[in-house]
C-alpha cells in the first residue's frame, strides 16, 4: 500500500516518536541498558552500525552495549529531523555534540510499530552512529 501525502508527518505520530526518541536518549546517556534494550526490535534482523562496529540481531546489539567499558558520554542534540510514514514507520536523525567538547556525530534510526508490549509497540529496527570529521567537514 502506498503512503499518501496526507499520511506523511501526521502530527500525532511525529509527537509520539519525538517523545520516545527523547526517552531513548535519556536512557542511553544515563547508561540504563535495560531501557535502551527495550527500544530495540527483539529480532535477529535488527541492525546497528556504530563508529567502528556493527551488530546484526538483537542479542548482538545487547551484548555489544553490555561489553562497553564506557557508555555514551553526555551529549546535546544539536539538530533533529523526524519523518513519519503513515502510523507505523518513522525515521529519526540527529546531530549531536559531546558536552565535554570531545567531538560530535550523527545518529540515524528507523522506528517501526510492532506488536511488542510497551512504547506503543514502537521499536528501533535499524540504527547507525557516526562521528563528524573535524574541521567542519560534513
Amino acid at each position: 500500500m502506498a503512503i499518501r501525502a496526507g499520511d506523511v508527518d501526521r502530527p500525532e505520530i511525529v509527537a509520539e516518536i519525538v517523545r520516545l526518541a527523547d526517552l531513548y536518549e535519556t536512557a542511553l546517556v544515563a547508561g540504563d541498558l535495560d531501557t535502551v534494550d527495550s527500544f530495540f526490535w527483539n529480532d535477529p534482523r535488527a541492525l546497528r552500525f556504530g563508529i567502528a562496529d556493527g551488530q546484526y540481531g538483537f542479542e548482538s546489539i545487547r551484548n555489544f552495549r553490555r561489553g562497553l567499558a564506557r557508555q555514551t558520554l553526555p551529549r546535546s542534540i544539536e539538530r533533529r529531523a523526524v519523518t513519519a510514514f503513515g502510523c507505523d514507520c518513522a525515521t529519526v536523525d540527529i546531530e549531536f555534540a559531546y558536552l565535554d567538547g570531545s567531538g560530535s556525530g550523527r545518529q540515524s534510526q528507523i522506528w517501526v510499530r510492532t506488536e511488542a508490549a510497551g512504547h506503543g509497540g514502537w521499536r528501533i529496527v535499524r540504527a547507525h552512529v557516526s562521528f563528524r570529521a573535524s574541521g567542519g567537514v560534513p
